[in-house]
């Protein structure tokens, strides 16, 4: 009789673990099934080296799997999956509580979990103290439907020199909202500046988009093309990374939909198909963000959830 074996992940069992979350997912809306390359465009839970998993097999055959982050003293549990036939037997919790005993002893406090949102999930993380917290959603636009543009005014390419404005653009225009991703301004303008310099830096497929008024930004989109997911999955999508950004007190003056077009506008001018943006909304209803992106013929494809707990006081 074999026993469950759970481990890290290792190099030889890569190709695996890519065939194991396929096949644990391939049912799930919008799921596209990834490659070593491409499993790190999930935005949010893909940015994982692939050992930071655990995996559990029975008798040498991979049954389930959770990778996990440390941000901070935040940990992230992402692509948590048992095949269908292994569920309910307790593999889950096990994978959950060695990823949880890990990230204590790296020193997290608190942990998020990203997953579909799926009722079943939701009842399996409560089971360990896990609330919900928010949606986390993939609206996606099919490029060669939509009607030509206007032209855009007010709306040029960001240069270097606007680092600082656009850091702060983007701190007032997504905190509070998105605490649960960035728990600081801090941390939210330096995941910014890195994002903004490396489209600066590789500019091909790559733009910085600002809406301006007196010379100053006040609205911020940028849209790119993630060449390995193009090439390895060879559907011609490319994104709206951090969405569209507008400061408050210019919203609802269709500064928002007017760089929702150029964005949209330069990945069809770059041969994409298809455009996407992630977006959150309230376990229970639309948020404005949401809203904004469906009355502009955007489509959910893809709705995963966010819950959290806290970890030291629970676990010492």
């Amino acid at each position: 009789m074999f026993e469950i074996d759970i481990q890290h992940l290792g190099p030889e069992a890569f190709g695996e673990w890519i065939n194991l979350l396929n096949e644990a997912q391939i049912r799930c809306p919008g799921y596209v099934p990834v490659t070593i390359r491409s499993v790190h465009a999930w935005p949010m839970c893909g940015d994982f080296p692939p050992e930071e998993t655990f995996l559990a097999s029975l008798g040498g055959l991979p049954i389930g799997a959770i990778s996990f982050s440390l941000k901070g003293n935040r940990g992230i549990l992402s692509h948590f999956v048992v095949l269908q036939g292994f569920r309910r037997q307790g593999i889950g919790g096990r994978l959950l509580e060695a990823a949880l005993q890990e990230l204590v002893r790296r020193g997290a406090e608190e942990v998020l979990a990203v997953c579909w949102a799926f009722e079943p999930y939701a009842k399996f993380f409560a089971k360990f103290g896990f609330s919900p917290r928010t949606r986390y959603l993939k609206v996606v636009w099919d490029l060669p439907g939509l009607p030509p543009s206007p032209p855009q005014g007010k709306i040029r390419e960001a240069s270097p020199e606007d680092l600082p404005a656009l850091t702060n653009l983007c701190a007032q225009s997504y905190l509070p909202e998105w605490a649960w991703l960035w728990p600081s301004e801090e941390k939210l303008k330096a995941s910014v500046q890195n994002l903004f310099s490396a489209a600066f830096s590789q500019p091909e497929r790559r733009r910085v988009l600002v809406a301006v008024q007196d010379g100053c930004p006040i609205g911020v989109t940028c849209p790119w093309v993630d060449e390995s997911f193009v090439a390895e999955t060879g559907i011609q999508e490319g994104m709206l990374v951090l969405g569209v950004g507008v400061l408050p007190e210019y919203r609802k003056k269709g500064i928002g939909t007017s760089l929702l077009r150029a964005a949209l506008d330069h990945l069809r001018g770059w041969g994409m198909k298809y455009g996407s943006v992630w977006t959150i909304a309230p376990m229970d209803s639309d948020s404005p963000a949401l809203t904004f992106y469906r009355t502009r013929g955007g489509i959910v494809t893809v709705e995963w959830m966010v819950l959290s707990r806290k970890l030291r006081s629970a676990l010492e």
